[in-house]
């Protein structure tokens, strides 16, 4: 799994919680996906929910929540979903930025 299909996982969060009600209707702006340099482990983090909050501007969707709402949706259906069976974990930070680890092949 590369950082392309990392940031299609991303963008199809986004797409399922809209569609469910749970993020508000927008643009998806621009995201940023950054391959971290940490030893022996292979994370991706992306500023997904701090550009959603940017995007919305709306203090009910703080950067946090947003990351954390789909890092929650996210943990629900990576096991359920045979492609994205190399995600490891997936966490919000408290800056909103979101961190998807994989395991190692």
């Amino acid at each position: 799994m590369d950082g392309e299909i990392v940031a299609d996982l991303i963008l199809r969060a986004i797409a399922a919680l809209r569609e469910h009600g749970e993020l508000a209707a927008a643009d998806t702006p621009p995201l940023t996906l950054t391959r971290l340099d940490l030893p022996g482990q292979i994370v991706y983090r992306s500023n997904a929910g701090v550009a959603l909050s940017a995007e919305l501007s709306d203090r009910a969707n703080a950067p946090f929540e947003l990351a954390a709402k789909l890092a929650a949706y996210l943990r629900d259906v990576i096991d359920t979903v045979p492609a994205y069976h190399d995600v490891q974990a997936v966490e919000a930070e408290h800056n909103g930025n979101l961190l998807i680890s994989l395991r190692r092949s």
